[in-house]
């Protein structure tokens, strides 16, 4: 009993499986804890509109890279590591450009939700967002799991600490949103060294791209509508809501969903 409880210590599956949960754990509780905080600094509105944002981002980081990222956990190959993290961070970027457009071309319509400048921080916060998704499964690939549970700590801290600060000074008036960009952007930073070395490590090669295109075509053509789906799914209560009531009921929402 003794070799085999030694043997399940050492267990480098355990290890890992405890860095990312103690990490993840972490990264959910810090926002628990300073929700009664963050719910006397904002008002109901400023979450419904919050909660809309980050269901919208939410939705749309499904189709930004085309489910490349998924299939970095899959090769073994440097190569087709490489190619799948080019073409998910380019799908992405121009995922957010498109975003972009649709957005100045929306401002001119009046909606009961998502104006101002909550409309233009969808493209930063797509890009942010998507970018820090990928750049997470390719640590998956990497093992680098220390380093994924430290992003998304790092994430959260720096999400909950600057939705304070903002919330306290009112320098601006969608503290919550730009925090939540400020938060992903620390832990893309974290993990873009990762990225860089991986674009160092093997020479561009058109005809390894396509041959990877091909290869991996089923994650666009077919997980992206499922999962697209079933985020759809998931997500449409915080849009619902407002739309058939107001912000303030959505924020509501969002907060007790939040807890639970």
């Amino acid at each position: 009993q003794a070799h085999y409880l030694e043997r399940f210590t050492r267990s480098k599956f355990l290890k890992s499986s405890a860095i990312l949960l103690s990490g993840s754990s972490l990264s959910q509780a810090l926002p628990l804890l300073c929700a009664p905080l963050l719910s006397r600094i904002y008002s109901s509105e400023e979450f419904g509109a919050y909660a809309l944002f980050i269901s919208t981002i939410s939705i749309l980081t499904v189709i930004s890279s085309g489910r490349y990222e998924l299939a970095l956990i899959t090769p073994n190959n440097s190569k087709h590591v490489k190619n799948l993290t080019s073409l998910s961070l380019s799908l992405a970027t121009l995922t957010s450009a498109l975003t972009f457009a649709a957005c100045l071309i929306a401002k001119d319509y009046d909606t009961p939700y998502l104006n101002g400048s909550y409309v233009y921080l969808l493209c930063p916060g797509l890009l942010v967002y998507s970018y820090t998704n990928i750049g997470i499964h390719l640590l998956n690939h990497l093992s680098g799991f220390k380093k994924m549970s430290l992003a998304r700590v790092s994430q959260s801290a720096g999400t909950t600490s600057s939705q304070i600060v903002l919330g306290l000074t009112k320098i601006f008036n969608n503290g919550l949103v730009i925090s939540d960009i400020l938060g992903r952007s620390i832990a893309f930073a974290i993990i873009s060294p990762n990225i860089i070395s991986i674009y160092r490590s093997t020479k561009e090669n058109t005809a390894t791209l396509r041959e990877t295109i091909r290869r991996y075509i089923h994650f666009p053509l077919i997980e992206t509508p499922a999962s697209l789906l079933n985020r759809i799914a998931t997500q449409s209560p915080a849009i619902f809501v407002p739309l058939i009531f107001d912000l303030s009921s959505g924020g509501q929402y969002f907060l007790v969903n939040r807890i639970v």
